[in-house]
């Protein structure tokens, strides 16, 4: 292999560390300090005028002229809509499916939450009655979202909600509409990344999460541990291989 092949893999193989550790450590760190992130999507319109508005989702806009409700012109969405904050994620009184093992809840509710932002992200970016039309997971409908959540074009932004378990018990009712998401008549703060919302989560609720849910803190301790293991290794490949060529 010639010195600019070598040069250009030990490049890729550093920026390819540092995304692994990156991601071990957006998606652990959170986790291991006790911190659950759920989130909300919806246009960059809308995104912008909650960041205006002081970064909170206000349920008096729910089922308003500007919200998902309305672009699949659903009555029942609409009504179903009204007045309530909808976001991802389950709760004690969340109806999980009985064919879900309990050992796997969580897994599930983590599966259901990025199924439930990347349909958001379809409605937001696709044809939404052609959409409506196809079949769930048939070819066309797989396609559609594919379409939707890899168009450069995306007209959608994901919010982050930072909290903890007894946040989202207290304050959140099961959205009928949905096993994998939440409802509430009160505003909820709301950040533009993850790190953002782990921040507003400790400042409100210090380190009780730890307590609430030691298996999503270990989790998250194996998360930021593998990643920057895994991001380390790669990291001291990409910089032998460009040394080795010098």
């Amino acid at each position: 292999m010639d010195i600019s092949k070598n040069n250009a893999k030990g490049s890729a193989e550093i920026l390819g560390g540092g995304y692994i550790a990156y991601q071990g450590i957006n998606h652990g760190l959170p986790r291991a300090l006790g911190i659950r992130i759920e989130y909300h999507t919806t246009t960059k319109d809308n995104a912008r005028k909650i960041k205006e508005s002081g970064g909170y989702l206000d349920p008096k806009f729910g089922g308003g002229e500007t919200g998902w409700s309305k672009r699949v012109n659903s009555r029942h969405f609409l009504d179903n809509s009204k007045d309530y904050v909808h976001i991802t994620g389950t709760n004690k009184n969340s109806k999980i499916p009985k064919k879900v093992p309990k050992q796997l809840s969580g897994l599930y509710r983590t599966v259901s939450r990025q199924i439930n932002c990347a349909l958001y992200k379809t409605v937001g970016n696709t044809e939404v009655e052609e959409f409506k039309s196809c079949k769930e997971f048939n070819p066309k409908y797989v396609l559609m979202l594919l379409k939707g959540n890899l168009t450069p074009f995306n007209n959608t932004e994901r919010l982050c909600v930072g909290g903890i378990d007894s946040y989202f018990d207290d304050n959140f009712i099961p959205d009928t509409d949905s096993c994998a998401a939440l409802k509430t008549k009160q505003k909820v703060k709301v950040s533009t990344s993850r790190p953002g919302a782990m921040i507003d989560g400790l400042k409100k609720f210090g380190l009780k999460g730890m307590k609430e849910n030691k298996a999503r803190v270990a989790l998250g301790g194996a998360l930021c541990g593998g990643g920057i293991y895994l991001g380390k290794k790669l990291i001291d490949k990409g910089r032998l291989n460009i040394k080795e060529n010098q």
